[in-house]
């Protein structure tokens, strides 16, 4: 509810008010003269003061002007005898919001307060039905200078070349687009046919898409081309064109970018990547590449397909350690360490179920961004094979040698014992971990040793 000050020198009056007021849910407060109607307004917030005119030294009209001139959209209302009549045109000037005659009458005052604050509101909705369209022109000059610096800046500081072209000519160029091409606007502005800045091999298919837009067909808005520079260079192009309208005219805005350094970036990893698959095809080793984050496989050679016997789909995508019988993602020896490379014997688990014994060794590296595992394995089934064959082969030399029924040795070119048959053993009464790997002049004084050692060479 509002909030009103009430001004008088006399107390019958300030209660007589007050009471009347705060019936009607007025929060009031009272003021004995001016002096202390001010120190009131210094510390509080008030919608309206209603004040007598003669308080003394000080009167209720200097108040008012008092107010008027302080507190914007504050209203005033006078109270006074008819003996101040005289006054009332004085006080309207000032512009006070009603005149209350004493007597008071009850429903006099609350007609005038009524309309004070209705009156009140009224002048504060106006004004802020004013501010508001005071900030929204402001916003909007400022929205139209922001859009105006944006253009400039999006236009003029771009790195993209804009163009604006009617027909085959120029009406309108930026300067990234004559750094791109590496005309002049003078040179660009009189070519009398764009089309030369074309190669000709993509001269036709523009001038088609042109033709095309011309007529209403559909054509490409977005797509690459080739272009030549004022030195004859070629560039590649990245363009994006729009119908516009130009000085009030139909036009067609190119917005282009250089690619030529991606497409050269593009052709060699190509090119590499070719070298790559055909380095990859030619080892003789099953080679994955795997994401060392998700443990998928990402690209698998050839030798890896044909030893596992499953299509190269059926491989990439699938977790590395579906192809492993010993190997979990949270032991990877790579990935939970601090080592960039790691060997290991284990087995691959294959298409149709066969485990086989592999050498494998697991590098990490970054490709893309990304930490990536090179994981190589080698079949050892040969080697196994080949292993198994020399220990079955030694087996039957050792059991043949211990067949010989007279004591039998064998020495290394260092004079050491390696093979001894068990009636040597018993001959000499040792077991032959006594013996194995040693010497006669580990195993006899000098002297002793010296004289074996001539006698049996």
């Amino acid at each position: 509810m509002e909030k009103l000050l009430i001004v008088d020198d006399e107390a019958p009056i300030r209660k007589l008010l007050r009471q009347f007021l705060e019936i009607r849910g007025y929060h009031c407060t009272t003021a004995t003269d001016p002096a202390e109607a001010r120190e009131f307004l210094a510390n509080q917030s008030f919608d309206l003061v209603i004040s007598d005119i003669y308080m003394g030294k000080e009167t209720g009209i200097d108040l008012a002007k008092y107010v008027k001139a302080n507190f914007e959209g504050m209203g005033i209302i006078i109270v006074s005898s008819l003996s101040d009549r005289d006054k009332i045109k004085e006080v309207l000037d000032i512009g006070v919001y009603g005149f209350i005659v004493k007597p008071i009458e009850r429903n006099n005052l609350y007609i005038n307060v009524e309309n004070a604050i209705r009156r009140l509101h009224l002048e504060r909705n106006e004004k802020r039905r004013r501010q508001n369209l005071e900030n929204q022109v402001i916003v909007q000059s400022a929205e139209a200078a922001a859009n105006e610096r944006r253009f400039k800046n999006l236009v003029e500081g771009s790195i993209q070349g804009i163009l604006v072209y009617r027909g085959s000519q120029a009406v309108f160029v930026n300067q990234a687009f004559l750094d791109i091409f590496g005309y002049s606007e003078k040179e660009i502005l009189n070519l009398s046919d764009l089309h030369q800045i074309l190669t000709p091999e993509d001269r036709d298919r523009l001038i088609g898409y042109q033709k095309a837009r011309l007529a209403g067909k559909k054509a490409p808005s977005e797509y690459e081309f080739q272009g030549l520079r004022k030195d004859g260079t070629r560039i590649w192009i990245d363009n994006r064109v729009r119908m516009v309208e130009w000085d009030g005219k139909p036009s067609f805005q190119l917005t282009i970018t250089d690619i030529t350094q991606r497409k050269q970036s593009e052709a060699l990893l190509k090119k590499s990547k070719a070298n790559l698959n055909t380095i990859l095809a030619s080892v003789h080793a099953g080679v994955f590449v795997i994401d060392a984050e998700t443990h998928l496989v990402v690209d698998a050679n050839p030798y890896a397909v044909d030893l596992i016997g499953l299509p190269k789909n059926q491989i990439v995508g699938k977790k590395c350690f579906v192809f492993s019988e010993t190997s979990k993602p949270e032991k990877c020896p790579v990935t939970t360490s601090n080592r960039d490379i790691e060997q290991v014997e284990c087995t691959l688990r294959c298409g149709n179920g066969e485990i086989i014994p592999v050498l494998k060794t697991v590098k990490k590296t970054r490709i893309n961004d990304r930490t990536m595992l090179i994981e190589s394995f080698v079949d050892l089934r040969e080697l196994k094979k080949a292993e198994e064959a020399e220990k079955e082969q030694s087996h039957f030399l050792s059991q043949l040698i211990d067949d010989i029924p007279f004591p039998f040795f064998v020495k290394d070119t260092k004079g050491a014992y390696q093979i001894l048959n068990s009636a040597y053993l018993e001959f000499k009464g040792i077991m032959a971990e006594e013996i194995i790997g040693k010497t006669v002049f580990d195993l006899y004084p000098k002297e002793i040793a010296e004289k074996i050692y001539q006698r049996n060479n």
